[in-house]
């Protein structure tokens, strides 16, 4: 009888945690417990740009390092390419709405963003430049690295070859 009555306050807890915490439109909100009213949504925390990313161009958040063992770039003077994995623990779509406000002030255009199967692709282009940033979450057994950030810059178009010096004889 005891293991029932927990049961039932467990359960009706729980659906008035859930049916309190909602407005009908999807979006939570806190209520004052003494009044009964409705509060301000929190602030979303707003992530910052490392002071000096690997790539200067392609800001980097504070708290995300970069897996050495799995990044590669390489710059000809005339193109370059960058394949670079960073790691942290800071939510995606956090991570996300960072990308689409530091992007533009390092002059990238943004293109698009996608939401997929777990995966949020965003793209931005400057010049003869197209760079596609994938966030994801990472696996249970790498807690403190639940966000991965896949950093990809490369040329495109036709890639004109430096022009020769002149000389002067």
């Amino acid at each position: 009888m005891n293991a029932l009555r927990i049961a039932i306050y467990v359960v009706a807890g729980a659906a008035a945690a859930l049916s309190g915490g909602c407005n009908g439109n999807g979006r939570s909100q806190d209520i004052n417990r003494t009044s009964g009213t409705v509060q301000a949504p929190r602030a979303v925390p707003v992530l910052r740009a490392q002071a000096k990313p690997k790539i200067p161009d392609v800001p980097v958040p504070v708290s995300f390092s970069l897996d050495e063992s799995r990044s590669r770039n390489y710059d000809t003077g005339v193109a370059r390419f960058v394949d670079h994995l960073y790691k942290g623990s800071k939510d995606k779509w956090e991570v996300a709405r960072f990308y689409r406000n530091q992007m533009p002030v390092s002059r990238w255009t943004y293109v698009t963003d996608v939401f997929a199967q777990g995966v949020y692709t965003l793209e931005f282009e400057k010049g003869s430049e197209r760079c596609v940033i994938n966030i994801r979450k990472g696996s249970f057994i790498w807690y403190w690295h639940r966000t991965y950030i896949e950093v990809r810059v490369t040329t495109v178009g036709r890639i004109s070859p430096p022009r020769a010096k002149s000389r002067k004889d």
